[in-house]
Parts: C-alpha cells; sequence; structure tokens
C-alpha cells in the first residue's frame, strides 16, 4: 500500500513540474517582464523563476525523470506486468502529449502560483551547482530562429499583423514587408518611361512661357539636353526654386550635377545611391547606356511607405489662402 502512495505522490510531482513547464514557456521571458512591471502579481512571481533560465530548465527536468522513473519502479513492485504496460502508456500520453499541448488556463495559473515559491527556494540553494553543471557541460547552441530565408520572415511578419494580442503598429510591420521586398524590385520597373518625361534644351531662354510649361509639366525635376541631336543629358532643372524673376538661359539655371541608375539596379541599390549622392532625381540607362527613364526619391519612397496620410486633413471653414 506504502509503495501506491509513494508512487503517486512521485508521479503527481512530476506533472506538477511538466505544469509548471508549461507555463513557464507559455509567454516569453520578455513579456513577462513587461508583465511583471505593469504589476501583474503572478508575472512577477513568474519572472524570479524563469530569470533562472538554464538552471530552471535543468531542475524541472531532473524533478520530472527522478520522479516519474521513481514512480513507475514503485509501481512496477506492486502491479501486475500488463497494468503496469497500460499505466507507462498513459503516463507517457498525459505527461508528454495531453498535458503540455493544453492551453494555459486557471488550473494552470493556480499551479504556478502555490508551487513557483517553492521552486525559487529550492533553486537559491541549488543555484550554485546548476551553474558547474552548465560550466562542465558543453557550449548550448543558440536557439534556432525556424527562419531560413526572407520568404520566412515575411510570413512571420503576416502571422504577426494576424495575431490576436499583437502591440505591433500595422504600419511599422508593412514599412518592415515592404523594405524586404526592395531589393526584388527593379529601377526600370518603377521610373517614369524615357517617352513621357518632359525635357527642355540647354540654350532656352528661361521666361514666362518656358516656365508655365514646365510647371504644367507635373514634374519637379526637368532633364536638360545638350541639344535634339546629342539628346545628351547635361543638366536637371528643379521647378519648385526656379522663378519668373529669374532670367536667363536654362544652362544658367540648372544644376550641372546629374546622376544615374542602370535599369537593373534594385530599388535598395537606388536608395543607397540617394544616400551617397543626396541627389533627389536620377536618369535611368539600360543596359546599352540608353536613355529608358527618370526616377525621384518620391518614385522610390512610394515603394517603402505609403504616402498616404493616416488622416484626413480637415481645413477651418474661416481659412483663406494666401
Amino acid at each position: 500500500m506504502a509503495d501506491y502512495i509513494y508512487s503517486l505522490i512521485l508521479l503527481v510531482v512530476a506533472l506538477v513540474c511538466i505544469e509548471l513547464r508549461k507555463s513557464y514557456h507559455a509567454v516569453p521571458k520578455i513579456e513577462i517582464r513587461r508583465m511583471a512591471r505593469q504589476g501583474d502579481k503572478l508575472a512577477e512571481k513568474i519572472y524570479s523563476a524563469v530569470a533562472y533560465e538554464e538552471s530552471l530548465e535543468l531542475f524541472l527536468w531532473i524533478v520530472i525523470i527522478l520522479c516519474a522513473a521513481g514512480s513507475l519502479i514503485l509501481f512496477n513492485r506492486v502491479a501486475p506486468l500488463w497494468l503496469d504496460f497500460i499505466a507507462v502508456i498513459l503516463f507517457i500520453w498525459v505527461a508528454f502529449a495531453w498535458l503540455p499541448k493544453r492551453r494555459v488556463d486557471s488550473f494552470s495559473r493556480i499551479v504556478a502560483e502555490y508551487f513557483t515559491p517553492v521552486v525559487i527556494w529550492l533553486l537559491n540553494y541549488l543555484q550554485p551547482m546548476f551553474k558547474l553543471v552548465n560550466k562542465l557541460g558543453s557550449k548550448s547552441l543558440d536557439i534556432h530562429t525556424g527562419l531560413y530565408d526572407k520568404n520566412d520572415l515575411l510570413q512571420l511578419i503576416d502571422r504577426q499583423i494576424k495575431q490576436s494580442d499583437n502591440r505591433i503598429d500595422i504600419q511599422d510591420l508593412e514599412l518592415i514587408k515592404r523594405g524586404l521586398k526592395l531589393p526584388n524590385k527593379k529601377v526600370g520597373s518603377y521610373c517614369t518611361s524615357w517617352s513621357k518625361v518632359h525635357h527642355t534644351l540647354a540654350h532656352e531662354a528661361m521666361g514666362p512661357i518656358l516656365l508655365d510649361e514646365l510647371h504644367k509639366s507635373g514634374q519637379l525635376f526637368i532633364p536638360v539636353l545638350e541639344d535634339n541631336q546629342t539628346k545628351k543629358v547635361i543638366g536637371m532643372i528643379n521647378t519648385g526654386v526656379i522663378d519668373i524673376a529669374k532670367a536667363g538661359e536654362v544652362r544658367d539655371l540648372m544644376d550641372n550635377k546629374v546622376y544615374y541608375l542602370n535599369e537593373d539596379d534594385s530599388l535598395t541599390d537606388a536608395v543607397n545611391a540617394v544616400t551617397q549622392t543626396g541627389s533627389p532625381v536620377f536618369i535611368v540607362l539600360d543596359k546599352k547606356e540608353r536613355l529608358t527613364g527618370l526616377i525621384t526619391f518620391k518614385d522610390i519612397v512610394s515603394q517603402l511607405i505609403s504616402l498616404e496620410p493616416k488622416t484626413k486633413l480637415v481645413i477651418p471653414e474661416n481659412h483663406e489662402e494666401s
């Protein structure tokens, strides 16, 4: 009879440790710490145990293995072989299949609340020994993230967006997704075709008619060609900084610095080019260095972030345009 009782006690201890281990791993350590700082009493208790990390894991597994083995050995001494066989199967199923898959519920919280102080008290005394064991043992491998390539990371972000308790701003996650996709996007696919790019000639005189024509083009940056024969781009006019007060030929008002990108360059290359040159506009060439199009910093940024405001701008009724 005593063997049955001792066997049952050891079995309960093993199952309690399995339930504790499930509760400790139900939420990442960093989230438990946040909950504890916010005043969650149970999180405060659990974090004191979780903070032991490898020592806690080693302690729980030692108790689970020793108690489970002791329980089965004692039960085997007093029970028939067939009953002992059934008991082993039931224990394995409950302890390592059913119990770990159960969601953390009120029962799990009660177990964690009452037994965590005991675990912390024991670890406080056993920690020096566990430290020595961890030190003597082989260096543990880093925990694998489960990610192998960019697509895995994109899928993880999609899962995070759909997660019910997600606290990361959706736009921040979308920004990360777009950033990851930039290397796959080619400049040639997002530039304005050269046939649709408005340009002007270097020898043209800047006056009201030309200035109006440039503004009506809708382009902020206008390429300046040397002449109609060579069609060589020798500069760039910024329509946002020129006005009727600035007279002279186009060549006198243009920016002489012209920067180029290849149509096969990625948008990541384009971002790097903007960073290195400080230029907000680039002429796009094909493999034979023929003019293909024009791409601006706005075109690049539009593929990285949404240019639409979160909220609609409201203009007061008494507002007057200056």
